[in-house]
């Protein structure tokens, strides 16, 4: 934690993807940290958010709210060994409280595809490692032929691969 209870985490860590929104407020987290802000227009802090380590995208859906990747290492005892399993995550732009957050993990279990949960390779591998890399999540914001309102795609790198989720 940074000195002078600041409440941030990291405090050299650097502003990244900032979101101008349309009230023209600022949403950005500091460097994979936990520490997600909205600012106003004269930089005063609305809210922020220290609950979870966030990475990568921020993007609004069609209620308001905003879709962001967070992560946190799991651990296997057992296997002396763990991963960084990625999660969405759905703020509330009001007030910068988590609605929702499900790990990459538990989806891939939810829907019978956990073989896909280690990238690469369908091992554990060594502690600290990211095998899914959730890169993107983008809300989709109206019906189509194949997806809803409220839906979400999820991009994972280290799979190449594009999914299609439907939170509700």
């Amino acid at each position: 934690r940074d000195s002078l209870n600041s409440g941030r985490y990291f405090s050299n860590a650097q502003p990244r993807q900032p979101i101008l929104m349309k009230d023209n407020t600022l949403l950005f987290f500091m460097g994979e940290s936990k520490n997600l802000y909205l600012i106003d227009k004269n930089s005063k802090v609305i809210w922020k958010n220290n609950d979870l380590l966030y990475h990568h995208s921020i993007n609004p859906d069609h209620e308001g709210n905003v879709w962001i990747c967070s992560r946190e290492q799991v651990e296997y005892k057992e296997l002396n060994t763990g991963y960084w399993d990625n999660s969405i995550t759905k703020i509330d732009k009001n007030t910068g409280e988590i609605i929702y957050s499900k790990s990459v993990t538990e989806i891939f279990d939810e829907n019978n595809v956990l073989s896909l949960i280690h990238g690469m390779g369908n091992t554990i591998s060594l502690k600290g490692t990211d095998p899914q890399h959730l890169n993107d999540i983008e809300p989709v914001l109206e019906d189509g032929p194949y997806w809803k309102k409220g839906d979400v795609f999820l991009s994972l790198r280290n799979r190449s691969l594009i999914v299609l989720y439907r939170p509700a």
